[in-house]
């Protein structure tokens, strides 16, 4: 994450602490957890979602909620009206209306949501965040947070495996922005000196190992065809010679039957 750097020391301090109370300790563990994190926050930098989308870009992210233009222009940049249509109803919160879901919209390095979430969270790390959610917002329940969801979703020990894809679904609910995540991936694994890991492939299922690769065997037409290339520059043409002739044709004598009598072919040999 190069612009970590910039985060405060109360940020990294707050990350450490939770990382080593939720066992996020081994090389590969802290690799996968930091990847992710930057992913979501922006290296850091993002810790309230970000939800001021044109009206064309909703179509795109959220297609369920705005199916159509009509639909999706009353909502240009404005984040709240869009936080309340696309979290209303899951994830704990009420309907629309409530507001839950600009209430309860994506917090901290992990960007946790939805009421439901909140509460669980809360009750994990000693915080209420339903009466005052924007203490995710905030450096030490933040990191909590974010590491509280990583062991309770049980992703360590997916890093011990090296299963990032479905490291990846369980926080975001599908593979968002999943070659980013793997660049990071690749960063932190070399920053903790983590061993070769076998990645699983995208939609293998979990603890799946990528097959181990085998050399391919040579096909026979290939090796006859190296042979040919072997061969003397005069036999080549002797054999394409043989192929080229033109047919036999009758010819009869006086006396006799036609017997067939090959002729010389007319076209030259092709020369290799």
């Amino acid at each position: 994450m190069p612009l970590a750097a910039k985060a405060p020391d109360a940020v990294v301090g707050a990350l450490d602490a939770a990382m080593r109370r939720f066992e996020i300790s081994t090389p590969a563990r802290m690799a996968a957890f930091c990847a992710q994190l930057a992913h979501e926050s922006g290296q850091l930098q993002r810790w309230t979602e970000n939800l001021s989308y044109r009206w064309e870009r909703l179509r795109q992210v959220f297609p369920k909620y705005f199916p159509s233009d009509v639909e999706a222009r009353p909502f240009d940049r404005k984040p709240e009206r869009i936080a309340n249509r696309v979290y209303a109803g899951r994830m704990g919160n009420g309907p629309e209306a409530s507001g839950d879901g600009w209430r309860f919209r994506g917090r901290g390095p992990i960007q946790l949501t939805g009421k439901d979430n909140y509460r669980a969270c809360g009750q994990g790390i000693g915080v209420d965040l339903v009466e005052d959610p924007d203490r995710l917002a905030t450096p030490e329940p933040g990191c909590l947070a974010a590491a509280w969801f990583w062991a309770r979703n049980g992703l360590n020990a997916l890093a011990d495996a090296g299963d990032f894809v479905t490291i990846t679904r369980r926080i975001n609910g599908g593979l968002n922005g999943l070659a980013e995540r793997r660049e990071f991936w690749e960063r932190a694994k070399a920053a903790f000196g983590v061993p070769g890991v076998e990645t699983a492939e995208v939609g293998a299922p979990a603890g799946a190992r990528r097959p181990v690769s085998r050399p391919k065997r040579a096909r026979p037409g290939r090796r006859r065809r190296t042979a040919a290339k072997r061969m003397p520059p005069a036999t080549r043409r002797r054999r394409a010679a043989k192929r080229t002739r033109r047919p036999a044709r009758a010819v009869a004598r006086p006396g006799r039957p036609a017997r067939r009598r090959r002729l010389p072919s007319r076209r030259r040999p092709r020369r290799s």
